[in-house]
């Protein structure tokens, strides 16, 4: 069973609400080694599922941004196998759409991108 919050964000690392900006904004998250759920996935190589990374760049886009309109995940790659402790997140916004980029050491673990959905 998986704790409540998996990804914890620092609150100093909130993203910045300007309408279009290039500059990507950098953030950490931490998947907690501590969860059981990583115990099982898999088991004596824990690694954090795609679904929660993806998740977890949904969840600060949404708590940060004001969309009218759902987000939509658009070719998340995964390079690398994300370990449960902190993890570098670059999320760089341009118009509707935000690149978003994991890294652990400095090396690139998943890249994709996060659509808001045009509903006109």
């Amino acid at each position: 069973m998986m704790n409540q919050d998996p990804v914890f964000l620092s609150p100093e690392h909130q993203l910045a609400t300007e309408k279009s900006s290039s500059t990507p904004q950098t953030l950490i998250f931490t998947f907690s080694e501590d969860d059981p759920f990583y115990k099982n996935h898999f088991q004596g190589f824990p690694v954090v599922p795609g679904s929660l990374i993806m998740e977890a760049f949904l969840q600060t886009i949404e708590k940060n941004e004001k969309c009218p309109f759902p987000l939509q995940v658009k070719r998340f790659q995964f390079k690398r196998f994300t370990m449960p402790c902190q993890a570098e997140a670059r999320i760089t916004k341009q118009k509707n759409q935000w690149h978003c980029e994991l890294f652990q050491k400095g090396v690139l673990t998943a890249k994709g991108i996060i659509l808001q959905e045009d509903k006109e």
